[in-house]
């Protein structure tokens, strides 16, 4: 999925859709510490499993923001009542 602007938008600013194609970043973006984002990756792969049941990225951004919101909120509290920690996911 490409997210394009206007032709006079990308004339006169050519990095506006390099950008815009880039709407979807890592959930280890900006993490130094490894172990902190192989925790992250397997929560976050865990997440998409069990509540998106996908794991193309693309197609969350099908969703409003407001929806996503609701489905990690949802998650959290599937996690919650089955008593699933994060040590247990890794």
């Amino acid at each position: 999925m490409t997210v394009t602007s206007s032709s006079e938008d990308e004339i006169q600013n050519p990095t506006l859709q390099n950008e815009e194609e880039r709407r979807i970043y890592l959930v280890t973006d900006g993490i130094k510490s490894l172990q902190t984002k192989k925790t992250y990756l397997s929560a976050f792969n865990y997440f998409l499993k069990m509540t998106v049941e996908s794991d193309d990225l693309v197609a969350l951004l099908d969703y409003k923001p407001s929806v996503i919101e609701s489905k990690i909120i949802r998650h959290i509290e599937r996690l919650k009542e089955r008593k699933i920690s994060l040590v247990m996911l890794l």
